[in-house]
């Protein structure tokens, strides 16, 4: 009898890759991710560099279709933002969106020289450099809170006409008690969009709680289709499921 053909090991699986970029026992965050084009994979997040490396950094990094570090991203794979000049470790990018020329818009927060947050955006060049026609060096913030309130941008979505719609919370006192619904729509350049909501803002509070947006979509109309949580009061069910849609200049659309 012939020997059985033998046949070809398969390749071993890739395991999860473990990518640490702060030193030492310093925290790495993912928070969002996108897939472009190319199949690449683009991961947000932030990294705590610790006193030394001046705290907080807003953190990119690219993969290619197999896993592996793009090392043609940024350097060798990895984007690092210092957002504000303020430092400490209290800065997050949340979630990011492509558009379709590959540039990058990363959103979270960025911690302000009174003590408080605010909406923060950057947006970035395919290769990971900040992208210098958006905002100032690539970077822009609004200040919804009053005072040293937290303001926190938590989605993102690119309209096809380039502008950008954020969605997120707005403080409304410094010990952060209170949040607002929050949406903000700016000009392809950075620039809050004069045409929608209130000077390119909506602010919406429902009964005086703890509310906010984390996560939107936009239909086929073209409205704004978001979700988060809103805090009822006692008696009335506390914390609750939200979910809200608006027009495309911001005003509220009535489901049904």
């Amino acid at each position: 009898m012939g020997s059985r053909p033998t046949h070809s090991a398969r390749p071993a699986a890739r395991s999860p890759g473990s990518y640490a970029t702060a030193p030492g026992d310093g925290a790495d965050f993912q928070n969002g991710l996108v897939v472009d084009g190319r199949r690449r994979i683009v991961v947000s997040g932030s990294s705590d560099l610790g006193p030394a490396g001046g705290g907080g950094r807003w953190r990119l990094q690219r993969f290619t279709p197999d896993g592996a570090v793009d090392r043609s991203f940024g350097h060798r794979g990895t984007v690092l933002t210092q957002m504000s000049g303020v430092g400490g470790d209290d800065e997050h990018l949340w979630r990011i969106a492509l558009q379709p020329d590959g540039k990058i818009v990363a959103v979270g927060y960025a911690v302000t020289a009174t003590g408080g947050e605010d909406f923060a955006l950057a947006r970035y060049l395919p290769d990971g450099r900040l992208d210098p026609s958006f905002g100032t060096g690539g970077r822009v913030f609004t200040a919804l809170a009053p005072g040293a309130g937290d303001d926190e941008a938590q989605a993102v979505q690119v309209l096809g006409n380039g502008r950008i719609v954020v969605a997120g919370f707005a403080g409304t006192g410094a010990d952060s008690s209170g949040r607002d619904l929050a949406l903000a729509r700016y000009l392809p350049d950075g620039r809050l969009d004069p045409s929608f909501g209130s000077g390119g803002l909506v602010v919406r509070d429902v009964a005086g709680g703890r509310d906010q947006f984390k996560a939107m979509t936009l239909d086929r109309r073209g409205r704004i289709v978001a979700v988060g949580s809103a805090d009822l009061g006692a008696g009335a069910g506390g914390t609750s499921f939200a979910v809200a849609r608006y027009r495309a200049d911001g005003r509220p659309d009535a489901f049904g």
